[in-house]
């Protein structure tokens, strides 16, 4: 474990990482995370995400809602990813709450 990630925070992003990717020892550059703000975990990964066929990306999706982590997507330079991953609760306001699969899959159907 990283000192500087709290133990709680570093646990939640282990799980959704190793639901995503079928365990823990398949995600690039576990050992190298490193902390995302104050509460959170961020991993880079050389590696694409798919919503099919190699479905990671849809596993890390159903997993974030499932476990009450936020996740975020961003660039990491050539052929990188940055994922950044911040637990929630699921009650509170916007920048505290995370919505359940069902509750996320209802509102985007809703506003489309």
């Amino acid at each position: 474990m990283i000192p500087t990630i709290r133990h709680e925070i570093e646990a939640k992003a282990e799980a959704v990482l190793a639901r995503a990717y079928l365990g823990i020892h398949h995600v690039p550059y576990w050992r190298r995370r490193q902390p995302s703000g104050n509460h959170g975990v961020r991993v880079t990964i050389q590696d694409q995400i798919s919503s099919c066929d190699y479905d990671t990306l849809t596993r890390l999706v159903v997993a974030a809602h499932d476990e009450c982590v936020r996740i975020e997507i961003c660039s990491g330079g050539p052929r990188q990813l940055v994922i950044h991953l911040h637990p929630r609760v699921r009650e509170g306001d916007i920048t505290e709450r995370h919505p359940t699969m069902e509750e996320a899959t209802d509102r985007a159907r809703r506003d489309r």
